[in-house]
């Protein structure tokens, strides 16, 4: 005996679109931790490059801050006065300039 036949679709109708594609968590080959390395390195290496990148940054930003005599007297050390005059006519608090003619 032979299995019975399924009728098919008919030929000038619509076909079903086909079953999605769903991801296996499993890798091919059944290891899950082949990539675990080198997810770490460079993970860890992209967190180093970060502070690298900001830390320079900040100490700029934080500089800005001082005045000439905090400067000289401790690089990195944190601003004694939060004060935006710091930013205020740089070239009138110059010692031993004086600005060109006009």
């Amino acid at each position: 005996m032979s299995a019975p036949l399924k009728e098919s679709a008919p030929t000038g109708g619509p076909t079903p679109p086909p079953p999605p594609v769903t991801k296996s968590t499993v890798r091919p080959g059944g290891r899950r931790g082949e990539g675990v390395v080198l997810n770490v390195f460079s993970h860890g290496f992209l967190a180093v490059w970060a502070v690298l990148i900001v830390l320079p940054l900040l100490w700029l930003v934080l500089s800005s801050f001082k005045t000439d005599t905090q400067i000289g007297a401790s690089a990195f050390g944190w601003p004694q006065n939060w004060d935006l005059g710091v930013f205020s006519a740089p070239g009138t608090r110059a010692s031993g300039t004086t600005s060109p003619a006009r």
